[in-house]
């Protein structure tokens, strides 16, 4: 599972840093269990802004802003950053705005 924490360090304080959101990705196993480890999909939950500026680290399904999934990934050749960017784009973040 890949969990997701962006924090702000309000004048680059590591010491004043609040967490202001979280996304969890996790691999389904179908996928990659089918395709010796080749390729994967992937379940996100991105979670809602936390106000107070704590993130619990569990949550309810009441705290979920959005769920989405990125299928195909070629795990070989695709890493992290390629995952996230199609959770991203699977919640409809590329067209915003």
């Amino acid at each position: 599972m890949l969990v997701i924490k962006i924090e702000i360090w309000p004048l680059g304080s590591k010491d004043k840093a609040r967490e202001i959101a979280r996304a969890y990705i996790s691999n389904d196993g179908v996928q990659t269990e089918e395709t010796n480890g080749e390729f994967g999909s992937y379940n996100a939950y991105f979670m809602k802004n936390s106000r107070s500026g704590k993130q619990r680290d569990r949550h309810k399904k009441s705290d979920i802003w959005k769920i989405g999934r990125a299928e195909n990934v070629n795990r070989i050749k695709r890493g992290v950053w390629d995952i996230l960017y199609l959770c991203l784009k699977s919640i409809g973040m590329e067209t915003r705005n």
